[in-house]
């Protein structure tokens, strides 16, 4: 799955049009009206699932999320109203990636304030693959902590036995969660799904923003 055909990640939400999640290329390429909010987190060790990692939003707010060893922030850009994050393992071939973009707002626009909201979201997102996809129909997936949906599918038009560009990947995971006066969408990238799936599902579900 190409990063070009999954960015921008579309984010019809609480009356905002945000671009999606940025590669650490375009991020470092963004214009100056752009903000690396982001340089070295205040981490605190979870020796039991990881590493807890903090890192600033726009409108004061903060994310955290546990990353499984080896895992680090490669960016964290303040573009407008909203943050775009990736999350990457570079101690692996051809690194997995998590990408998040996060934006708030006081607007009174309701919209996705609710969970059928978010899975209305996420549906039409998916939508968007189905001629990619190998999985017919995509299935949504609810994330386990509840506050948001997911899809994960296999694009059909790689060959898993050919070497493939940087940016290319087998699978793809994208949702939205459910976030006070705001709306959280991220994307999961890998070409190892049996030794990726969980740890990109684990940092997902760990997300929480204050």
């Amino acid at each position: 799955m190409m990063l070009s055909r999954i960015l921008p990640l579309s984010m019809v939400a609480v009356g905002l049009a945000v671009a999606g999640c940025q590669s650490t290329t375009s991020a470092n390429n963004a214009s100056t009206s752009n903000q690396q909010v982001h340089t070295a987190a205040n981490n605190t060790l979870n020796n039991q699932s990881g590493t807890l990692t903090t890192i600033k939003l726009t409108s004061g707010k903060t994310l955290t999320v546990n990353l499984p060893t080896n895992w680090t922030v490669q960016s964290a850009v303040k573009k407008g109203p909203a943050t775009h994050i990736e999350l990457t393992n570079n101690s692996v071939t051809h690194a997995p990636k998590v990408m998040m973009s996060l934006a708030f707002t006081k607007s009174t626009d309701n919209r996705l304030t609710t969970l059928p909201a978010i899975r209305q979201l996420v549906e039409e997102n998916s939508q968007r693959f189905q001629s990619q996809a190998v999985e017919n129909p995509i299935r949504i997936q609810k994330l386990a902590n509840n506050n948001g949906y997911y899809f994960k599918i296999t694009d059909k038009t790689m060959n898993p036995n050919q070497a493939h560009g940087a940016d290319e990947y087998m699978y793809m995971f994208q949702g939205a969660i459910l976030v006070k006066e705001g709306v959280a969408i991220f994307s999961g990238l890998t070409d190892d799904l049996k030794r990726d799936e969980q740890q990109i599902l684990s940092i997902i579900n760990s997300a929480q923003i204050k």
